[in-house]
């Protein structure tokens, strides 16, 4: 949004600039006219001869030096807020662009307006040449000439200067505020130094005890939330605290006194870590960076064979699974099993077990029937004794 008001801001600044000069160089150029009256002789009646010569020069050199300052402002101020911000930037480039549009059309067209009611009024209209309303017109024209000669087209310029600009600068300004790769001055923050980086500190000993290290550093959002820090020169910020436990373990694992930091100066390095949560430190050298690199291209190419291995357990266990319940006869769906459901009395009789539960036949009907036989006859017994009392 800043970089949207400041561009919107140029165009006016840029055209009150264009329009004070051309009233300087006018003011410069009248100011010679009455010197070559006074001092040449013969000049007004028409016999002296004019210093033409003088007159180009000093339109000439106002042309030149009164553009200095707009040119300055046209090729610095979108360096300076690239410096700032890509994206005040790119809102620099859309408010100088939509307002410069608007503002370069409308002097066009009102210094045009201008210039022309005094030419309707030199034709005699509104009393012609001489009258108050002639005055007037020249009055207005005075400022419409500076705006469809000079603040109009010029602002075309300006456009299109502070875009190549900004085209031009663009890759230097990416490379400054860092890319996704971590390339740039500002380089992309890293959690922390890792231990593998402590045991080969001694490798570059005598960068660890540069002034310029472990001072404060910050972490940014930059392009697309990327996480940078404004550290620069290869260094990365880094958490103080673990980079600290990991300076003592390196130097507790040297045996070489040699090897080892100077007193004062590992008390220098740890009164810096100290000071600040996120410090700047010297990165990984080349060799450290493809171990770096090697060991978690390996730690990844084990992990994805565990997985592996892991899947193909699993899906062994569920054919073992599957295999069981089928032979219970059951259903395996989504990795449980349905058996099938029981009565109380167990699943129905099948084969010839069901023939041995069938009703009993032959000599055992009978033998079921007979029983039926004798209890018809005392029950028919009654009726004939009944009918001989009768």
């Amino acid at each position: 949004m800043s970089g949207l008001l400041i561009g919107a801001m140029l165009p006016f600044v840029f055209s009150a600039m264009a329009m004070l000069a051309v009233g300087r160089a006018a003011g410069a150029m009248i100011e010679e006219v009455r010197r070559q009256f006074r001092e040449i002789p013969g000049l007004l009646e028409g016999t002296g001869t004019a210093d033409y010569r003088r007159c180009i020069d000093i339109s000439t050199t106002a042309s030149l030096r009164e553009m200095v300052l707009p040119g300055l402002m046209a090729v610095t101020v979108p360096v300076i807020v690239g410096l700032l911000s890509l994206y005040a930037l790119g809102g620099l480039l859309v408010g100088v662009t939509a307002s410069g549009v608007l503002m370069a059309l409308f002097q066009s067209n009102a210094g045009g307006a201008w210039d022309n009611a005094k030419k309707y009024v030199e034709a005699g209209h509104h009393g012609g040449k001489g009258s108050e309303a002639h005055k007037a017109a020249v009055t207005g024209d005075t400022v419409g000439d500076s705006y469809k000669d000079t603040a109009g087209p010029s602002l075309n310029i300006l456009i299109k200067l502070i875009s190549v600009v900004a085209l031009v600068t663009a890759p230097a300004m990416v490379s400054f505020h860092g890319t996704a790769d971590g390339s740039g001055l500002q380089r992309r923050a890293v959690p922390a130094a890792s231990l593998q980086q402590s045991n080969l500190m001694n490798q570059m000993k005598k960068e660890l005890g540069g002034n310029e290290n472990y001072d404060g550093c910050s972490i940014i959002k930059g392009i697309d939330a990327k996480e940078l820090s404004n550290c620069s020169g290869g260094r990365v910020c880094t958490n103080s605290k673990q980079f600290l436990a990991d300076l003592k373990t390196r130097e507790g694992a040297l045996k070489d006194p040699k090897d080892k930091m100077s007193k004062p100066e590992y008390d220098k390095i740890v009164a810096k870590l100290k000071a600040h949560d996120m410090v700047c430190v010297p990165g990984a050298p080349a060799a450290q960076k493809a171990d770096l690199a090697e060991k978690k291209a390996a730690e990844k190419k084990e992990a994805d064979k565990k997985a592996a291995d892991e899947a193909k357990a699993a899906e062994k266990k569920a054919a073992e699974a599957k295999a069981t319940c089928e032979a219970k006869g059951g259903t395996f769906a989504d990795g449980a099993c349905t058996e099938p459901v029981k009565n109380d009395a167990g699943d129905a009789p099948k084969g010839d077990d069901a023939k041995k539960v069938d009703a009993p036949k032959g000599d055992d009907t009978k033998k079921a029937d007979a029983p039926k036989a004798d209890a018809t006859k005392k029950a028919d017994a009654p009726k004939g004794d009944a009918k001989a009392a009768k």
